[in-house]
């Protein structure tokens, strides 16, 4: 039988995968005591100490070799030195409605004899970014001349750490969610939310009114099905859309505010470093370590 081509690539027609920023070199020392939410996954290789993360309000000493898997959309907390260096990739994996591919609960830690399949295409794609230490306060695709081959050849290296990441997560106990909820009312709510983030209460009347559930309801329900509450999920949607505007710089932190119906930009402010620790001036880079 000849392959099916679009049901191979079909999963890809619907994730949101990404890549945040990737870097192979000596930590900013701005960035050498974090603590901060982060909205996308990230992934550490240390080539060299010290680093220390927290787990579940215990701290961890990392030796050099030691492999991290930051889920997204929670906090990270860390320590490193001034002699740390890491080989790192941040990167968005999420489904229509911004439920993450991964069912990461906590950072997985494992020494990097179990991973060291994971170090050629991260060493790949950061060569094809031309990545440094001086390009990780500017993360992402550093500025150069389009080159689609180029473009082609990262897009391709970038796709393949992801892949091999997920096999190798999945062989060591880490499920990939699924593309629904296995609920419609609640994929529906999840989809409105993806296509629209907005700041302020969250609309249970508007919801109840279409999906025929109370709000504590759907509360039970995205409890059950999602093991967060509806509102999270708001928010981590609408604090990774306000990180790409920011990055983007096409827009002033007034007009940002506006675009996502905060009451002004002083409430914009205060959202934003309630829920990371940073001003929104800082928002576009925190994290990408």
């Amino acid at each position: 039988m000849p392959l099916n081509i679009d049901a191979v690539f079909e999963p890809l027609e619907h994730a949101d995968i990404r890549l945040v920023f990737a870097y192979r070199g000596a930590v900013p020392e701005s960035s050498h005591r974090f603590d901060l939410m982060v909205s996308f996954y990230t992934w550490w290789w240390v080539e060299h100490g010290p680093a220390r993360i927290e787990i579940d309000h215990r701290w961890i000493t990392l030796e050099p070799g030691a492999v991290v898997l930051f889920p997204a959309g929670g906090r990270k907390h860390h320590q490193l030195g001034p002699e740390t260096r890491l080989l790192s990739a941040g990167f968005q994996a999420c489904w229509p409605g911004g439920r993450p591919c991964l069912a990461l609960g906590r950072p997985l830690v494992l020494p990097g004899s179990e991973a060291g399949e994971l170090r050629r295409p991260a060493l790949a794609l950061c060569r094809l970014l031309d990545s440094d230490p001086a390009a990780i306060e500017s993360p992402g695709f550093p500025p150069f001349e389009p080159d689609l081959a180029r473009a082609c050849r990262a897009r391709a290296a970038f796709l393949e750490f992801v892949g091999t990441l997920f096999r190798w997560a999945q062989d060591r106990g880490v499920g990939l969610d699924r593309q629904t909820t296995g609920d419609a009312r609640l994929d529906g709510i999840l989809a409105r939310l993806a296509a629209s983030p907005r700041a302020g209460p969250l609309p249970y009347d508007a919801w109840e009114k279409t999906f025929g559930c109370s709000r504590s309801q759907l509360d039970r329900l995205a409890a059950a099905r999602l093991g967060a509450t509806l509102r999270s999920c708001r928010d981590r949607l609408l604090l990774d859309a306000i990180r790409r505007d920011l990055h983007a710089g096409d827009a002033t932190l007034k007009e940002i505010a506006a675009r996502y119906a905060f009451a002004d930009p002083a409430h914009f402010s205060r959202w934003v470093r309630r829920q990371t620790g940073v001003p929104p001036g800082d928002l576009a880079t925190a994290g990408a370590i």
